[in-house]
C-alpha cells in the first residue's frame, strides 16, 4: 500500500507574497537593520533567492509531474498490448512491458515526493504549517 499525499495547491503564489510573508515572520531582518543596514539588505536578498529557488523548483517539478504522468499512462497502454500478444502467443516481451510501466510508476511517485519537499520548504520558509492547507484555498 502506496500512503497517499494530499492534493498540493494548484496555483503557485507569487514571488512577492511569499518574500513578504517570510520577512513578516521573521524578526533578523528588523535587527540586522538596526544594526547594520548592508547586511539587512544581504539577508533580504538571500531569503528572494531562497523563494525564487523555490518557485522555480516547483514550476520545474509541475512539468515533471506532467510528463511522469503521461509515461505512466503510455507505460500501461504498452503493458496492455504486451499482454494481448502475450495471450495471442505472438510475442514474449510480457517481463519487459512490465518492469517499464514499475519503472514509470516510481518516476511518477519520486516527482510527487519531491513537489511536496519542496512545497514544504516554501511553507517553512513563509513561518506556515509544512503542509499546505488541503481545503481548496492557497497556502
Amino acid at each position: 500500500m502506496t500512503p497517499k499525499l494530499p492534493a498540493l495547491p494548484a496555483t503557485l503564489p507569487d514571488l512577492k507574497a511569499v518574500v513578504a510573508a517570510a520577512q513578516a515572520g521573521n524578526r533578523a531582518p528588523a535587527k540586522a537593520q538596526s544594526a547594520d543596514p548592508d547586511s539587512a539588505r544581504v539577508l533580504e536578498l538571500d531569503l528572494r533567492q531562497q523563494a525564487l529557488e523555490l518557485l522555480l523548483r516547483l514550476q520545474a517539478l509541475a512539468v515533471s509531474s506532467e510528463s511522469s504522468r503521461a509515461e505512466t499512462a503510455l507505460r500501461d497502454l504498452k503493458l496492455d498490448e504486451s499482454r494481448v500478444l502475450y495471450e495471442q502467443e505472438a510475442a514474449a516481451d510480457l517481463g519487459y512491458s512490465m518492469s517499464q510501466q514499475t519503472k514509470a510508476h516510481l518516476d511518477e511517485q519520486r516527482v510527487a515526493y519531491c513537489r511536496a519537499l519542496a512545497w514544504a520548504e516554501l511553507q517553512a520558509l513563509q513561518g506556515k504549517t509544512l503542509w499546505p492547507d488541503t481545503k481548496g484555498t492557497a497556502p
